[in-house]
């Protein structure tokens, strides 16, 4: 038996190499899907039976089982796979701003179905002329400096240790008036 998590969007890589075959006796590998998340659209059906891989398409709970028929013996092996969902990053942040003031953006809405533990990456786009100083870290919460008019592209990726979410993107625009 062999169990794993793999995240959401990744191939589930599965060998037979570890297989035990007496010598000169030949080998038929069969696999059959016994377990899949009610919606999913996976099926098996390897084009090389001894190293393939999966795409699961959705969260859940997968189990393969791998059939080995050696000569007059037959042994099964179950392997079983977690696919983690993606988070969902939001940004929470101000549409303007007031010039020479701190900006803050706030991704503490940001979730994950399975509650793991989220790590932020910020990436900030400035208007020209800006000095782009910036928090970014990796905390729920950044900070910028606006510190020139015009807009400044905020972007937000988190991680829950198995996959990423998809990029989300705040505009905040920064007018040079008093």
């Amino acid at each position: 038996q062999s169990e794993a998590i793999i995240g959401q969007n990744r191939a589930w890589h599965i060998s037979t190499k570890n297989s035990y075959i007496p010598d000169g006796q030949s080998a038929v590998y069969s696999w059959q899907l016994l377990k899949k998340p009610v919606g999913s659209l996976l099926t098996v059906n390897p084009a090389d039976p001894l190293l393939f891989e999966l795409r699961p398409d959705i969260p859940g709970q997968y189990e393969i089982v791998l059939g080995l028929r050696t000569g007059l013996a037959v042994s099964y092996d179950t392997l079983r796979t977690y696919v983690n969902a993606s988070p969902i990053a939001i940004i929470s942040a101000p549409l303007t701003a007031k010039f020479a003031k701190d900006v803050e953006a706030d991704a503490s809405s940001s979730s994950d179905l399975e509650n793991d533990p989220l790590k932020y990456r910020w990436q900030i786009t400035t208007p020209s002329g800006a000095v782009k100083i910036i928090d970014f870290g990796t905390q729920a919460k950044t900070r910028l400096f606006a510190d020139a008019a015009g807009k400044y592209l905020v972007e937000l990726t988190v991680r829950d240790g198995y996959s990423e979410s998809t990029p989300v993107t705040a505009e905040i625009s920064v007018d040079f008036t008093p």
